[in-house]
């Protein structure tokens, strides 16, 4: 009874596992508007680009890049693995940016489909969702597996 017991509660562990890697395993897709001439980025071109740090991109004319940030579960994953810091230290990152002058701070964004269809209007944007969300009309540079 004993193992019983035990093979039924590991094989519920299991279950709920499985349960929660499937419904939580999806890619991160940073996208950019599609006149961005670059085609793919690897993450330390990312860091950069959100940081303000660099024009990876090589856009237009205009060095300024528009970040958009999406504020959801995808946010936090974002940043711990990718950006490699919490979301509060990003917009501590970017209160510096803007009070030195250097740049314009991110437009937070609380919807996926919102945040697509603004860095598709935007030109020199950038922005992250999850990349089950439908991606028509952007450029995706880079992704990585949730």
């Amino acid at each position: 009874m004993k193992n019983t017991f035990r093979s039924a509660a590991i094989r519920g562990v299991i279950s709920l596992g499985s349960l929660y890697a499937t419904v939580c395993s999806a890619d991160i897709a940073v996208i950019a508007h599609p006149s961005v001439n670059s085609s793919q980025l690897n993450a330390k071109e990312v860091r950069n680009i959100f940081l303000n740090r660099s024009n990876v991109l090589k856009l237009s004319q205009d060095p300024v890049i528009t970040v958009f940030d999406l504020n959801s579960d995808t946010s936090k994953y974002f940043f711990k693995n990718v950006m490699r810091m919490t979301p509060s230290k990003f917009r501590a990152h970017w209160s510096t940016q803007i009070f030195t002058g250097k740049g314009v701070q991110p437009t937070y964004i609380n919807n996926a489909d919102e945040l697509i269809l603004s860095v598709a209007n935007t030109p020199n944007a950038v922005g992250f969702v999850d990349d089950a969300e439908a991606l028509a009309g952007v450029k995706v540079l880079f992704t990585i597996a949730e």
